[in-house]
């Protein structure tokens, strides 16, 4: 299994605050059966401090710590979007990019903003769509961008709500995930990602290239 959505690297952003708490949850995800994480930190958030000097050392450190338990863990982020050009982040599986919006502003420059990632070859993943309050999949500019080749995460707390039914019925999870933030917020459980094996084979198919829009 994967996690495609994490905030794991201690005192890197609002995720884990130390390394203990770090590995303590690399434990739980390996007694849960994960084989890959990717730890995504937050770029650009406007609200969010992050220490981009620290992303690095914590990265290569828990990296060793994963693979002594069995799992693979890389390095992406998920970035702040508010205009049609954003900054480019640090991708995962080296093409697909994390993008996280204001939950209650509708981002009208949605399609100029994936066209522009796209021609820096950029795969565009929209994440936690079950947080915005202006998300419909019946939207217009959403079914456009999705033409475009975007891809749609949902956190997985959310999958059984009826909004998360609504995003699996009609086909807009192509990923689930935790926004593991650890103690600072409200603990996952990681077992839950086994209810949904055939996700977790598309997501990996996704991101080995295997399986395209």
């Amino acid at each position: 299994m994967i996690d495609i959505h994490t905030h794991l690297l201690a005192g890197v952003d609002d995720g884990t605050a130390s390394r203990t708490e770090s590995l303590q949850l690399l434990d739980a995800y390996a007694d849960a059966g994960f084989t890959h994480i990717a730890s995504t930190p937050h770029l650009f958030h406007p609200t969010v401090k992050t220490r981009v000097d620290l992303i690095r050392e914590e990265f290569l450190f828990l990296r060793g710590e994963a693979k002594s338990r069995g799992i693979e863990l890389v390095l992406g982020s998920e970035i702040y979007v508010s205009d049609p050009r954003p900054k480019p982040g640090i991708p995962m599986f080296k093409t697909f990019q994390l993008v996280e919006f204001n939950t209650d502003i509708r981002p009208m420059y949605l399609s100029d903003m994936v066209f522009h990632l796209n021609l820096l070859g950029i795969d565009v993943i929209i994440a936690h769509i079950d947080r915005y309050s202006w998300f419909s999949v019946k939207d217009p500019m959403i079914q456009r961008v999705r033409e475009m080749g975007v891809y749609f995460q949902v956190n997985i707390e959310s999958l059984e709500s009826q909004k998360g039914k609504t995003f699996l019925e009609n086909g807009f999870a192509d990923f689930i995930a935790s926004d593991n933030h650890g103690s600072q917020r409200k603990a996952v459980d990681l077992r839950t990602f086994s209810k949904y094996p055939d996700i977790m084979k598309r997501s990996m198919n996704i991101l080995m290239g295997s399986e395209q829009h």
